[in-house]
């Protein structure tokens, strides 16, 4: 995901970067700091790098992948929303394919990350 990757799709007139995020990217929890941050930044970069390829004028692709709760091994618990590896893996390479810019796994989580920019703060703590 670094620069040296942008740079090889210039050189070669085009590519398709693929970058996993988080939906966690749009909003603060108060027990994951860094890891919310993190997620941030890479959407944020991927975003960034996406108006780079834009100005190249080359047919370079940037996805940025925001994933919600998937049924792995790194979830201690299975919270609501939380979808199969399966559907996961298949919204993911449906996006690949159609070289969509940005995608939430699964589609469910474009409401709720869409609602963490329009209600306050206060009642966003509440839940997350």
């Amino acid at each position: 995901m670094s620069m040296d990757a942008m740079n090889y799709f210039v050189q070669r007139g085009g590519g398709h970067l693929v970058g996993v995020s988080s939906v966690a990217a749009h909003f603060s929890g108060g027990l994951a700091l860094t890891y919310h941050a993190t997620k941030a930044f890479v959407s944020s970069y991927l975003n960034g790098m996406r108006s780079r390829a834009a100005r190249s004028g080359l047919p370079i692709t940037i996805t940025t992948v925001e994933p919600g709760f998937i049924d792995t091994p790194m979830l201690e618990t299975k919270p609501a929303w939380t979808a199969p590896v399966g559907k996961a893996v298949a919204q993911i390479v449906k996006a690949i394919i159609n070289k969509k810019d940005h995608v939430y796994i699964t589609k469910r989580w474009v409401v709720v990350a869409g609602l963490f920019y329009i209600l306050p703060s206060w009642l966003i703590r509440k839940f997350v």
